[in-house]
């Protein structure tokens, strides 16, 4: 294999691995059929138009509508962004963050994992930073956050299937 200068540590698209090295070293995956993505990459913000762009292409591959396409990557991305941010104390030595998406017949669900501990954001009145979870969950249908001392989880859940009851988050007005 070819060694590459880009930080991505392992990509599989539809069962095909493309392993590109972080500093020589592969990361080892396997994933089962062609209803799932999943990246593995250096926690950095260089890494996200990337990984944005990736996911679009793949998300257009499996016939999601592309409202709903335009949730899940925003989504996405704000969880990877709050990976880097949060994650990893140390900005000398990043970390990796993992990307997961599975595509199921009613529902798609996007998993971003960092190995870091939790630094929380330093508060500023002025800002207009801290809304990424709170964007997130109005995004999808159902969130899951899961810390531990080993790093975070978060898992969200974006219907394809309309409900009577609640718009199509695709389909909300915002």
């Amino acid at each position: 294999m070819q060694q590459t200068s880009e930080p991505f540590v392992n990509v599989n698209i539809a069962g095909f691995v493309s392993e590109l090295h972080l500093l020589g070293h592969p990361a080892p995956v396997s994933y089962p059929d062609q209803s799932h993505l999943a990246a593995t990459v250096l926690a950095h913000r260089e890494q996200l138009p990337r990984l944005r762009d990736r996911m679009r292409r793949w998300l257009t591959r499996q016939d999601i509508p592309a409202p709903l396409r335009a949730d899940i990557v925003l989504a996405a991305d704000e969880a990877l962004a709050n990976s880097v941010e949060h994650a990893y104390r140390l900005p000398a030595e990043p970390g990796t963050m993992d990307l997961d998406i599975v595509v199921h017949p009613d529902f798609v669900s996007v998993s971003v994992i960092d190995h870091g501990s939790w630094k929380p954001a330093t508060p500023d009145p002025a800002s207009n930073r801290g809304r990424g979870l709170r964007l997130i969950r109005a995004l999808a249908r159902h969130v899951d956050v899961r810390p531990t001392p080993h790093g975070t989880t978060l898992t969200a859940y974006f219907s394809r299937i309309p409900t009577p009851q609640a718009p199509h988050p695709a389909q909300r007005p915002y």
